[in-house]
Order: structure tokens, then sequence, then C-alpha cells
């Protein structure tokens, strides 16, 4: 047989085969499609079947007197059972109808009809009870939404997004220059560093394709999708755990807040609605929503950064924990503070959005009635400092041991990335500030003066450590450099800006800034000194 016979022959050996794949693919997805429309078929009819003899049997019950009778005595609880009974045919019929249909049709199906029809069933539902039992009920859908809706956000929350989190982090990393081989680094060393940056990734995103690691080792950059990830458990112990102890400490705290209601006292009102969200105040209650309040808001930040973690829950369970300690602590020298009941609560509430108060009240009352002074929890330079940086990012740093404008100077970036979920480029502008703040030191950066260092840089422009190293790296001339020197001076009138320019150049991580910005500056003092030579 001829070699050109022999490829004919294997062609159609081919093409028969692939004839006949495509024969079993379209057999088994006709099978499948028959298999749907059984099982459509037979929801659809237990439904209808249900409903006829369920209609068949109210038809009978009506035309007797005892059964209508009755039926009219229990009207609430018949109407109640009817309701149930009609939504979980809904349920059915809108389940088997949406799973043909695309994404965009059952968003509309949830958003525009089950929804809106299952709030109207429920509100529906509440006025058929007796009035007492209107307060009851309400109160209860209010418990059950207070306790569980931090833990449903950790629920939604898309952490499983980990091919984009992936992307981005090696992106980040590579702009870095923390992918490539650093001075007197050994290739085995470099391996190890850049194992260690994807283990970071791992403990916080759950572990990654060999793959991966063989790519990054190798410096082969590809864009992963999700197909190339695999599904990996978050652990039951940094998770579910600090949850659940949070679902029991909001249920104490609500429960206590908005008691169960026994005694229905008369109002010119009915129904009294106004019981229904009426709180227990006292100071505890007050600190416990103070720290709700804060909590809430901090949690909802974190879920639309996809930065929601086990972690989080528990710094929302010690803020609870801390600010009712804290206002015991107040309660039991508030006749030394001369407080009133009023002044009590506003009190209580602070501590519970800030539970700090509570040190600066006890260091208060120390020094008023012992004549001496505790140490003060405020740092001498707080991350407040920083421009752009809220309340609620001082939260988040304080959760990776960030409490002051050095700690931030010195953090690490990799985990910084890997570890909050802020835009890489603020956290580099962040610990680009730090270095020159660091350097400036607390007196001056306190400072309100109009001639403090800070703000006398800051009329040039510059806010950060590479700012002031790419500025004095591009004056040119004699004149130009001594106008520089002479834009910042000390007390004694000598110019701060070189040894400001030599200082901010021992910071470890400097070297990531400028490598992440793009600049090539040389130490200045050196250009300075050659070019007024």
């Amino acid at each position: 047989m001829s070699i050109g016979s022999q490829k004919d022959l294997d062609l159609t050996e081919r093409a028969g085969l692939a004839g006949e794949a495509t024969s079993q693919e379209v057999v088994a997805g006709a099978a499948g499609d028959t298999a749907d429309a059984e099982e459509h078929v037979g929801n659809l009819g237990l439904v209808f079947g249900v409903g006829f003899w369920i209609a068949l049997g109210l038809a009978f019950a009506l035309g007797n007197d005892q059964s209508r009778a009755w039926i009219n005595h229990n009207l609430a609880w018949v109407v109640g059972t009817s309701v149930v009974l009609i939504v979980i045919a809904a349920v059915v019929i809108l389940t088997d109808w949406v799973k043909d249909r695309d994404t965009t049709a059952r968003a509309a199906v949830l958003v525009l009809i089950s929804l809106p029809v299952l709030a109207l069933l429920t509100a529906g539902a509440l006025f058929m009870l007796p009035a007492p039992w209107q307060l009851i009920a309400t109160r209860s859908v209010m418990l059950v939404v207070l306790i569980t809706t931090p833990a449903a956000m950790w629920w939604l929350f898309l952490a499983q997004q980990r091919a984009s989190l992936l992307n981005e982090f090696l992106t980040n990393l590579q702009r870095l220059g923390l992918l490539e081989t650093q001075r007197v680094e050994t290739a085995e060393a470099r391996s190890t560093r850049v194992g260690s940056y994807l283990q970071k990734f791992e403990a916080a995103y759950g572990r990654l394709p060999t793959g991966v690691h063989e790519d990054v080792q190798k410096r082969r950059f590809e864009q992963y999708s999700p197909e190339d990830m695999v599904r990996a458990k978050a652990p039951l112990a940094s998770s579910a755990v600090p949850i659940f102890m949070l679902i029991v400490v909001l249920a104490i705290g609500w429960l206590i807040t908005l008691p169960p209601l026994h005694d229905f006292p008369r109002s010119s009102v009915e129904p009294r609605w106004l019981l229904t969200l009426a709180p227990n105040v006292t100071p505890v209650t007050v600190a416990f929503l103070g720290a709700y309040f804060f909590s809430l808001q901090m949690l909802f930040r974190r879920y639309v950064r996809t930065d929601l973690r086990g972690s989080a829950y528990v710094a929302v369970l010690m803020r609870i924990l801390l600010a009712v300690i804290g206002i015991w602590v107040i309660e039991a020298v508030a006749s030394e503070l001369g407080w009133s009941g009023s002044e009590l609560l506003i009190v209580g509430f602070v501590v519970g959005v800030f539970p700090v108060v509570v040190w600066q009240v006890i260091r208060n009352v120390a020094m008023k009635l012992f004549k001496f002074a505790l140490p003060t929890l405020d740092s001498t330079l707080a991350l407040d400092r920083i421009d752009g940086l809220t309340v609620w990012h001082q939260s988040r740093l304080e959760e990776e041991d960030i409490e002051n404008v050095p700690n931030m100077a010195t953090a690490d970036i990799v985990d910084l990335l890997v570890n909050t979920r802020i835009p890489a480029g603020r956290v580099v502008d962040w610990v680009d500030q730090s270095i020159l703040l660091t350097q400036l030191g607390a007196e001056d950066v306190n400072s309100d003066e109009s001639n403090s260092t800070r703000r006398q840089l800051s009329r040039h422009g510059i806010r950060t450590a590479s700012t002031l190293l790419k500025t004095a790296d591009d004056k040119r001339t004699v004149a130009e450099i001594a106008a520089f020197q002479e834009m910042a001076k000390d007390g004694t009138g000598q110019s701060v800006v070189p040894s400001l320019i030599s200082a901010v150049q021992t910071s470890s991580n400097l070297a990531l800034i400028l490598r992440w910005r793009g600049l090539d500056c040389p130490n200045p003092i050196d250009t300075w000194r050659q070019r007024m030579v």
C-alpha cells in the first residue's frame, strides 16, 4: 500500500471516529434535554395536582356549615397556610422557568418579581395576625435581620475570584522588581523568596496549582483564568468559628437591646408599631449600638473590596467586648466625673465606636484623683498624619500591626498587597509619605505652624520621599541647587534639605518605591557636588 493510500485511510478512519463521537454527543445532548423536559413536566404536574386537590377540598369544606365556621374562626391560620403553599408553588414554577434562561433573565425574576412578592406576602401575613402578635413577629424579623446581616456578608463574599487577584498580585510584584534576582542573591535564594510570596497568597486565598509556581519561578507570566485555579476550602478555624462566635454575641446584644415583648401597654394608636423598634436604652446597650454602628460599616467596606475574612469578624467581636467592658468601668467612675444619665449615654455610644476613649477617661480620672499620669495610648506620629488615610483605613491597618507612621514606613509591602486588598498605588503612596514623615520627626509633623518643614516642603509640591529625591535630582545649576537648599531651614537658620535627603535614603522600602514609580535617582548630594565643581 502506498504512503498516499495509507494517509487517505487514516484520514477516513479519523473522520469516522469524529463522526461517531459527534453522533454520541448529539445523542447524549438529546437525552439530557429529554430528561430536563420530563423533570420540568413532572414538577409542574406535581404542583397542579396538589393545587387541584387542595382547591377541591376547600370547596367541600366551604359547603359544610361546621367546617365553614371553623375556617372563619381560624381565618388567620388558614390564610397563612394558603400563602405558604402558594409561595412554595410559585418557587417551584419559577425555578423550572429560569433553568434555561440567561443570567439577565434570572436577575430580573429575582429583583422584579420574587423579592417584591415575598415582601408583600410577608407584610400581608403580619397584618393578618392579631395586634399583639403583629408586634412580636415584626420584632422577631428585625432581630433576625440585625443578627444575621454581618454573617450574610461573609457568605456572599466573592473570595473565589482568585484568578483576577493572582494576576493583579503578580503584576504588582513585577512592577516592584521583586520577581527579579536581587543583588548578591543566588538562584536558590531567589527561588525561595519568590516561593514565599506565593505561599503568602495561598495563605490568604487558598492553594494554587503547581503550574502557577513553575510559571512564576521561570518568569512565564500568563493571564490566568478561573478554570486554571483549583477550588480550595477555607480553614474552619480561621473563617467559620469567628463568625459563629460573633453571631452568638450579636444575638445576646440584640436580645438585650430589643428584648422580647411580654406586656403590651395601652395606647391610643392601633397597631402600636412604635413598640417594635423601641430599644432598651442603657449605657451598655448604647455602647453595643455604637460598636455595631461602626462594625457594620467596616464590614461593608471590606465586603465591596473583597477583603472580608475571619480576621474582620474577630475585630468586630473584640470591639463589642471592649466597648461593653469599657462602659462598665466608666459607669463605676461616673459619679466622680459628675456625669448625668444623658451624658453617660453619649459617652457609651462614643466608646462603642472608639473603644480607646475608655483609656483617655480613666487617665484623666487618675490625674484628677491621684495626681499621677498613666501612659497614653496616643502615638506621637499617628496614622492620621498621612494624607488620604481615613479612620476606616486606620482600623484595617491596625489588624496588620501598623499603628503609627514609622510602622507604615517599614511595613512589608507584599504583605499589605496580599492581606489588605487596598489598591497597590495607594499602599505605595502611603509608605512613600511615611518615609518622609518619619525623618521629619513628631514635633515637626504635628506642628501647625506655617513655617514647619513639612509645610515648607508642601508649598513646593513635595509630600513624599521619592518626590524629594526626584526634585533634588532635577536641579541643574548652582543657583537652583542653592535655592532648593534654602527652601527649608531649622531654628538656627541652617538648611535641613541635605540631611533630610541623606536620611530618607536609609529606608529599606525606598528602593521598591523608586522601582514602582520608575525613578532612577542616584544620591542627589553626590550629583550636586559634581555640578558645583
